[in-house]
């Protein structure tokens, strides 16, 4: 606990002491075998989820997910059109990131895109494949599985001006608390000019022995990096 005096325009003798208590690793139980929460300026008793939450804080680790749209262009010389092209990308920068105080071993997340932000070799590989999607109010979902492995490179191979790696097996990169881990999911590359009012993309990440954390965020509320303008 930490204590501030606050001095008053009332008088120079007249102090206030603002109280600043840092987040709990645990719940409380209070003299009425409750369990209470801070909000605003009231106590309220927590929900059972929100105790058990709070409880795992050291036993569990906890991901959250958060996104980011990277826009950027590549040019390119067209022997077809005899002429250089500009060739726009888009990237959907999924960050999960590790808020609980212990590391995360396993992580696996499932992340539900809308069709409308689907890249079009997505869209072709689904209906090639026959892949199976998701209906969810009215809305079709592709679903797409990401882990925290990785493959390390091992060896470099050269041939004709080109370098080629080799890479060793999958391991899985433990998120240690505080840190997040990354992955790269390719979208239309027309997603600036998708009406993303109602579009929405949800997720469910399991990591080791703790509850599936699930989530939702609105399409037109992620951060756009438009590096076009760079």
């Amino acid at each position: 606990m930490i204590i501030h005096p606050v001095l008053l325009d009332t008088d120079t003798n007249h102090v206030a002491y603002m109280i600043e208590i840092p987040q709990s690793t645990t719940a409380h139980q209070a003299t009425d075998f409750r369990y209470y929460k801070r909000f605003n300026f009231l106590a309220i008793p927590m929900e059972d989820y929100e105790v058990r939450d709070t409880m795992g804080r050291q036993q569990f680790p906890k991901i959250e997910l958060s996104f980011e749209i990277e826009i950027k262009t590549k040019k390119f010389f067209s022997q077809f059109e005899n002429r250089q092209r500009v060739n726009t990308s888009c990237t959907l920068v999924v960050y999960a990131r590790n808020v609980g105080r212990v590391y995360a071993q396993y992580v696996n997340s499932f992340i539900q895109l809308p069709f409308p932000i689907l890249h079009s070799l997505t869209l072709e590989q689904i209906k090639h494949k026959n892949e199976e999607t998701i209906i969810k109010d009215g809305m079709e979902y592709y679903e797409y599985h990401e882990d925290n492995t990785v493959r390390d490179v091992i060896d470099t191979e050269y041939s004709l001006n080109r370098s080629i790696n080799k890479y060793g097996p999958s391991r899985y990169d433990p998120i240690l608390p505080g840190l997040s881990h990354a992955w790269k999911i390719i979208i239309s590359d027309n997603f600036d000019k998708v009406n993303l009012e109602t579009l929405k993309i949800k997720w469910t990440v399991f990591a080791d022995n703790a509850l599936p954390v699930q989530g939702m965020v609105m399409a037109k509320d992620i951060k756009i990096v438009d590096h076009r303008k760079s």
